[in-house]
């Protein structure tokens, strides 16, 4: 069985930029940190209230602060240096993320920090995201003799 070369991922990107693959490789960790996060607390809510009401509830606090700081994330990155961007976003949620293992650890934690982190975490993560998006056209070398399939 014979490939058209259209058909593969095409990972010349990473070979070609160290620096989009450091950035591809570190927003895949963040990407599988977060999702592990809102899996963790989802279980926490649910072994703090044996509500699966409760634990849906998080899913749809996280909705609303995602789509705002999506929307003016992308304008965050145009108005001021997408690293320093980048970089505040991934510190706030890192610190969220750290403020959550500290209340568990501590049995401090109550339904409402749950909510707020995860609210927090998730907006975060949406001006991450946009503006790592909007950094990537900077890392990759564009070529004028390169041609894309259609």
């Amino acid at each position: 069985m014979q490939f058209s070369r259209g058909l593969l991922i095409d990972l010349s990107p990473l070979r070609t930029s160290p620096a989009f693959a450091r950035m591809w490789i570190g927003s895949t960790l963040a990407g599988i940190g977060g999702q592990l996060t809102i899996v963790t607390v989802m279980l926490h809510v649910f072994e703090l209230t044996g509500s699966t009401f409760a634990v849906s509830m998080i899913a749809v606090a996280g909705l609303l602060p995602m789509i705002l700081a999506g929307l003016y994330g992308g304008m965050l990155a145009d108005a001021f240096d997408r690293r320093r961007v980048a970089l505040i976003s991934a510190t706030v949620a890192f610190l969220a993320t750290a403020l959550l293992a500290a209340l568990t650890w501590t049995h401090a934690e109550t339904i409402w920090w749950l909510y707020g982190l995860s609210m927090i975490i998730a907006a975060a993560n949406s001006v991450g995201m946009a503006t790592r998006t909007a950094i990537v056209p900077r890392l990759i070398p564009w070529s004028a003799s390169r041609r894309h399939p259609r």
